[in-house]
């Protein structure tokens, strides 16, 4: 079993971890470690209190890439739209529409994939600078 003090730049709160989750992350009930906490919020002699479940070190935890997409001309869309069908992937579309100013998180089936190929396609249809992904 561990007693912990978690902070952040707003506030402290006491923390456990019972000891089959100790066992399991004993490595991250470290000093000065950042890490991304799954707990419950309990009330202990009228102070709040974390029951930890889960702890991960935020240096392991992968960020999904996403692609950030400008079109320019509405026109663009149809063929956007075959290239990101055709080249179907993982990686999230944010597509920013410049004649109406507005920004949508594409659905899913319109994810695509990290490729090369695919960055060139669609570079070529809408033109450099156009296309990030990260």
């Amino acid at each position: 079993m561990c007693f912990l003090t978690i902070s952040d730049d707003s506030r402290e709160i006491s923390a456990v971890m019972f000891p089959e989750t100790y066992r399991k992350y004993t490595e991250l009930a470290e000093k000065g470690l950042i890490i991304l906490l799954q707990a419950k919020v309990d009330q202990r002699n009228g102070e709040l209190q974390l029951v930890i479940n889960k702890a991960e070190n935020v240096k392991d935890i992968e960020v999904p890439k996403r692609a950030f997409l400008r079109i320019k001309e509405a026109s663009q869309w149809e063929q956007l739209k075959s290239i990101l069908l055709a080249n179907r992937g993982d990686i999230s579309v944010i597509l920013h529409d410049e004649t109406t100013k507005k920004t949508t998180q594409l659905q899913p089936k319109f994810s695509i994939n990290g490729s090369s190929e695919t960055a060139k396609e669609i570079t070529e249809l809408l033109g450099e600078g156009n296309l990030i992904i990260r």
